[in-house]
């Protein structure tokens, strides 16, 4: 099953330049994913009854063509690629109206135990009927990250309650928006066309977070540091 859904650009989810900010965009995403899943009977009212919530380990943002732009009307694309057990892969697009691929993604997804904090193995009967899609919305896969040496902090900050969500730690689109807050104006203005990000460690409420930055001939890299180790790197380009 291929879940569409028609949505407007409003003034919440635009930036300074009329167009959806990277991170709405992520946030769309996320949400067109949960409405799938609710549909298709593994969403967060079915998995929380068992202290079970999906959470994001790896993504992928290409603007293929544009951003969109505010009070424009686009669809809203999602479909489950594949699972492989542990990881399930999920794609994603935002069509124009006239059904032009404007931006693609991919991402991936495990179980977590909200109680015990650890992953759980997605069991076949847990995916029974769930169907699976061979396409996908870009044609690369979400890229493991090296990150380069020679990283300088360019922020620490406490975590606001703000940037908690239901799985009660950092919300994956908050460290989008906190990374691009520190960029060059003139690369914001720009906009980003790319964006990878793998997410190795949550981050809890109230914790102290450090961000490193690099520029280099590959794009800007950031690293997310909490007490704990390295939660979130990140490559934009």
């Amino acid at each position: 099953m291929i879940y569409q859904l028609p949505f407007t650009i409003y003034t919440l989810l635009s930036d300074r330049y009329c167009r959806i900010k990277m991170s709405a965009i992520a946030q769309l995403l996320q949400e067109v994913a949960e409405m799938h899943c609710t549909e298709t009977g593994i969403g967060y009212h079915t998995l929380i009854k068992e202290n079970k919530i999906w959470v994001l380990t790896r993504s992928s943002y290409r603007i293929l063509s544009r951003y969109p732009k505010l009070d424009e009307q686009v669809t809203l694309r999602t479909w489950s690629k594949c699972c492989d057990g542990l990881f399930a892969t999920r794609e994603f697009e935002i069509l124009s109206q006239m059904n032009e691929v404007l931006v693609a993604g991919t991402t991936q997804w495990v179980i977590m135990d909200i109680v015990s904090r650890k992953v759980n193995r997605l069991s076949n009967e847990f995916l029974a009927g769930y169907e699976h899609h061979d396409q996908g919305a870009l044609t690369c896969t979400s890229p493991r990250l090296r990150m380069p040496e020679g990283m300088e902090m360019v922020s620490e900050f406490q975590v606001a309650h703000s940037s908690i969500d239901k799985a009660q730690h950092v919300n994956n689109t908050e460290y989008i928006r906190w990374t691009i807050d520190v960029l060059p104006e003139e690369v914001r203005e720009k906009g980003i066309r790319s964006l990878d990000i793998n997410y190795n460690l949550e981050t809890r409420p109230e914790e102290m977070v450090q961000i490193f930055m690099l520029k280099n001939d590959e794009g800007y890299w950031f690293q997310v540091k909490n007490p704990r180790g390295v939660a979130v790197n990140i490559l934009m380009k």
